[in-house]
């Protein structure tokens, strides 16, 4: 093998690397949501700051995540959409391929609840037509930085608990 595509290959291990942490990937997931600083990050995971921004830097290094200072704050977001379908990809492999995956999203889904699939063009007819009303129960920030036209965003706190 010619040392071009050794060394290319070696540069794609990075990418496999910093997916190799299901930390890094949860971190990834938060981002793809919204930017946030290295201490929301840290309270949503659970992990330590410390923790989070070594995750953070080396997600970072490795050109996944972009990092911008706000005062004293570091500010992290996706480096591109990209990685979105990298991390979207990844899910689907899993999904298609590891049968715990599946158990897991039956876990999480009751089988009470059915659920039906509709286009993107259903939904937005739907909604013009009053017979959908979608909501949006990711928190303010994220419901900011990105929503289906015509949304009613309520935040998960404001959900009263059954």
């Amino acid at each position: 093998m010619s040392e071009i595509k050794k060394q290319l290959f070696e540069q794609l291990a990075l990418i496999t690397q910093s997916l190799a942490s299901p930390q890094r990937i949860e971190l990834l997931d938060y981002l793809a949501q919204a930017e946030r600083s290295v201490d929301e990050l840290s309270q949503l995971t659970g992990l330590s700051t410390a923790n989070t921004s070594r995750h953070l830097q080396l997600l970072k290094q490795n050109g996944l995540v972009l990092m911008r200072k706000q005062g004293k704050s570091r500010l992290y977001k996706i480096a591109g959409d990209d990685v979105i379908q990298l991390i979207s990809c990844l899910r689907n492999t899993a999904e298609n391929h590891l049968a715990e995956v599946n158990r897991l999203k039956q876990d999480i889904l009751p089988s009470h609840i059915e659920t039906e699939a509709i286009s993107s063009k259903e939904l937005l007819a739907k909604m013009n037509n009053g017979v959908i009303l979608l909501l949006d129960v990711r928190p303010p920030k994220e419901f900011g930085q990105g929503h289906i036209k015509g949304a009613v965003n309520i935040s998960p706190e404001s959900i009263a608990q059954k």
